[in-house]
C-alpha cells in the first residue's frame, strides 16, 4: 500500500542514446569512479554496512548528475516541444516523442483518442508494388517479382519474420551483390576499399527523410489514425527539413567565419 508522492521529474534512460546501464553510461562519460554494488544484490543489510551503502548510493547519485548534464541539450529540446505540443515529452525517446506527437495532433484533428491496433500472430501481407516504381534489367525485374509474391507473416512480439526466399536471395547491381532484407538490400561484403583514380571521382549520395518521404509519397497510414495521420506527418516533415535546411546554413556560415 505505498503511494509514490507526485514529482516533478525526468527519467533519463529513454533519453540516453541506445540501451545501457548506469555504470556504462559512466564509463562513456569518463567518470571518475564506477562501482558495483558492494553486497549480493538478495542479501540483508547490517548496520555496519550502511555507510558502505550510503557511498555506493551517493557514487550512483553523482554519475547520474553526470548523464543530466551530458544530455542538457537533449533534456532542453524536450522541455520546448513539450510546451509546443502540451504534452510531457522530457522522459520520452526520440521514437516515443514521435508516437506521443502524432497521436496528439491526430486527436485534436480529429476528436477521437488513438487507441494501438492489435494485430494478431500469423498475420499475413503482402508488398503493394507502388506504381512510380518499375524495372528495367531481367535482375531487377525477377527481384520485384519475388517481393511481391513473398508473404510477410507476423511473428510473435509484431516482428515481421523474413520470408524464406529472401534468405539465400541476391541481386547484383553493377560489380556489387546485395542481399535482400526486411528493410530492403544490404552489401554483402564484409570489408570493402574503393580507389579514386585520375580521371575518377567518389559520389557519396544521400536521400533527404528517406523513410518519411516514402511513407508521404505512397499514403501509408495506421489503421487507428487513418488519413488525418498523413497531415499530420506531413506538417512535421516539412519541419523537418526547414530545421535541417537551416541548421546546414547555420554550419556553412560558422566555417566561412572560421575560414
Amino acid at each position: 500500500n505505498v503511494k509514490l508522492p507526485k514529482i516533478d521529474h525526468i527519467d533519463l534512460i529513454e533519453v540516453a542514446p541506445g540501451i545501457a546501464s548506469l555504470k556504462i553510461y559512466g564509463g562513456r562519460l569518463h567518470s571518475k569512479r564506477l562501482q558495483d554494488l558492494p553486497i549480493e544484490p538478495d542479501a540483508s543489510i547490517s548496520p555496519d554496512q550502511y555507510p558502505l551503502l550510503r557511498r555506493y548510493c551517493r557514487n550512483d547519485l553523482q554519475t547520474t548528475k553526470e548523464l543530466y548534464i551530458k544530455l542538457q541539450p537533449q533534456i532542453a529540446l524536450r522541455e520546448q516541444m513539450s510546451e509546443q505540443y502540451g504534452i510531457d515529452l522530457r522522459s520520452k525517446s526520440d521514437a516515443q516523442i514521435a508516437e506521443a506527437v502524432l497521436s496528439s495532433e491526430v486527436e485534436k484533428m480529429t476528436g477521437y483518442k488513438v487507441e494501438r491496433t492489435a494485430v494478431k500472430e500469423g498475420t499475413v501481407f503482402k508488398y503493394k508494388l507502388p506504381p512510380f516504381i518499375s524495372a528495367k534489367t531481367p535482375v531487377l525485374q525477377s527481384a520485384i517479382d519475388m517481393i511481391t509474391a513473398a508473404e510477410f507473416v507476423v511473428g510473435s512480439g509484431g516482428k515481421i519474420i523474413e520470408p524464406d526466399e529472401f534468405k539465400k536471395a541476391t541481386v547484383k547491381i553493377g560489380t556489387s551483390v546485395y542481399r535482400l532484407g526486411i528493410g530492403g538490400l544490404h552489401s554483402s561484403e564484409k570489408c570493402v576499399a574503393h580507389e579514386v583514380g585520375d580521371d575518377e571521382f567518389l559520389v557519396d549520395r544521400d536521400a533527404k527523410s528517406f523513410y518519411p518521404s516514402i511513407i508521404l509519397g505512397q499514403g501509408l497510414t495506421p489503421p487507428a489514425m487513418g488519413s488525418a495521420f498523413l497531415k499530420v506527418y506531413g506538417d512535421v516533415y516539412k519541419s523537418r527539413l526547414t530545421a535541417k535546411q537551416d541548421q546546414q546554413e547555420i554550419e556553412s556560415k560558422i566555417k566561412e567565419l572560421e575560414g
